[in-house]
């Protein structure tokens, strides 16, 4: 009878065992098709990544003659007199001994660095870059007009230009800008509605366009 009694509990736990284990395998399962959302979710976030890249890639650069250059003459500095300057930093920083714990040594490579990432950019914008000039006898708005509005009661003077040109502080302001977009094409005199980023609308009225 003792024998029997282990047989049951044998089988018993046999059949726990196997419901454990069908259980376990049901998880596995689960998690196998958690990760296979996940990985597909990942996926799409990569992929619609990839499409915004692109589509930044594809846009085209535009720069006025003034703001070519000005790149040029930005890359002319870089290339000789920065670059000298930074090379010599670099010069000195070796002569006091390890490089590994010479803080001047760092900052000079660094420096460095952000000078030929610089040099890269202003390369590759210059190579891209579509160069418009503003029509000499033009009664519109262009890409390269001086334009003077009435602002919200105010008077604001915006020179349209390429994104690479943009500058907020001179005031050049980018043709895809809302304000930028609003107005190429129009003519003086003309009431222009411009849409911003948050939806806010504000009325401009050109009064003068020069170059």
């Amino acid at each position: 009878m003792g024998g029997n009694h282990s047989t049951f509990a044998i089988k018993g736990t046999n059949e726990d065992t196997n419901v454990n284990i069908k259980d376990t395998n049901a998880n596995i399962k689960d998690t196998n098709a958690n990760i296979k959302g996940t990985n597909a979710s990942v996926k799409g976030t990569n992929a619609s990544t990839d499409r915004k890249q692109n589509m930044a890639n594809n846009a085209e650069t535009i720069l006025t003659p003034e703001g070519r250059d000005k790149y040029l003459e930005e890359l002319h500095y870089l290339e000789t007199e920065k670059r000298e300057e930074v090379g010599e930093r670099i010069r000195i920083a070796r002569e006091f001994g390890d490089i590994s714990e010479n803080s001047e040594f760092d900052d000079a490579k660094n420096e460095q660095g952000m000078v030929e990432a610089r040099i890269a950019e202003i390369n590759h914008i210059l190579s891209v870059a579509t160069i418009v000039s503003t029509p000499k006898r033009s009664s519109k708005v262009n890409i390269g007009s001086v334009v003077t509005v009435d602002m919200d009661g105010k008077e604001r003077v915006f020179n349209i230009v390429g994104a690479a040109e943009a500058n907020s502080k001179e005031g050049k302001i980018s043709n895809e800008s809302p304000v930028g977009a609003a107005l190429l094409g129009h003519k003086k005199d003309d009431v222009v509605e411009v849409v911003g980023p948050t939806g806010r609308k504000t009325t401009v009225t050109i009064l003068k366009i020069g170059k």
